[in-house]
């Protein structure tokens, strides 16, 4: 969907912002209550569980986009899951509203007109707020990346302008200054690594690209829509290379881990195939609360 200046986005991001794809409180509810008692049973086993919402460039850049597609008012399945995990006391972290908030201030680009993702400084930024969450969460230390070189180009890299090279027009629409901070992780033997399960959507594949959980976390894996396998074994992607999670002990990594993390952004919260844990939540609570079976003999 092409937008104001140069601006292009996804239709389902609109959408999600718009409240077309909204699942409605009672759906939202449900799948949050679960979500706490998830919290809670891996509290008591000594885990953290941590949900994380990525940035929605049509909230990011509202202003630019088509008069007919504005906000009509309506709630949100993002909205509607913030606000129902605040009274669950989830843990939750909101990089949609911290990246909105930073769009006036930041000297770089976090997300761009001609892509859909964060950038790959935005990336950087929302990662390195995560590592340290997950210290507090934890209590320990973890390395953290630093620079002291960017590079800045007028040519963007990776998924800075997936949108348009999709449209694969002849000339790029839009004309924007991207920095790639040169990163530089310490090598910390005194460290206490957490062990990490990521869970999510494609936005967890540029803090794999920039490094993050190849330095900051011990035993990382990256579950792909809770489908296929990312780790330090396989390549970054989602191919046939990528085990699927059907051929994996993956309640044996869950029990053997430290922290989970479910990371989406607002175009997979709505109800359906691509929803908020793409079935890990349901599958999860299944096998610590499992539903009584009904052995009384029919007459």
């Amino acid at each position: 969907v092409p937008g104001k200046k140069n601006c292009l986005y996804f239709n389902d991001y609109i959408l999600a912002y718009t409240g077309v794809d909204y699942s409605g409180d009672s759906v939202i509810s449900a799948k949050m209550i679960r979500l706490r008692a998830l919290q809670d049973t891996f509290a008591r086993m000594g885990k953290s569980l941590v949900l994380v919402f990525s940035p929605n460039k049509a909230f990011y850049y509202a202003d630019y986009l088509p008069d007919n597609r504005k906000a009509i008012g309506a709630p949100t399945n993002y909205q509607s899951y913030l606000r129902i995990g605040d009274s669950l006391d989830i843990h939750q972290i909101d990089f949609n509203a911290w990246f909105m908030g930073m769009r006036k201030t930041s000297k770089e680009l976090l997300m761009s007109k001609a892509g859909t993702h964060w950038t790959v400084y935005g990336a950087i930024l929302a990662g390195d707020s995560l590592v340290r969450y997950v210290e507090r969460a934890r209590g320990v230390h973890i390395p953290h990346a630093t620079w002291s070189k960017t590079e800045h180009l007028y040519g963007a890299r990776q998924t800075d302008d997936d949108i348009e090279k999709s449209a694969n027009l002849l000339f790029p629409l839009a004309n924007e200054r991207y920095c790639y901070p040169l990163l530089k992780y310490p090598d910390d033997t005194t460290a206490k690594k957490p062990r990490v399960i990521l869970i999510g959507d494609s936005f967890v594949f540029t803090l794999l690209t920039n490094g993050l959980p190849q330095h900051s976390f011990k035993d990382w894996q990256f579950w792909f829509y809770f489908d296929r396998i990312n780790n330090d074994r396989t390549p970054i992607g989602c191919g046939e290379e990528n085990p699927l999670i059907e051929n994996y002990n993956w309640q044996g990594a869950i029990d053997s881990t430290d922290c989970i993390v479910l990371m989406y952004t607002s175009i997979n919260l709505s109800y359906g195939r691509n929803e908020l844990g793409s079935g890990f939540i349901e599958r999860e609570y299944d096998h610590y609360f499992p539903v009584k079976k009904d052995v009384s003999t029919a007459q």
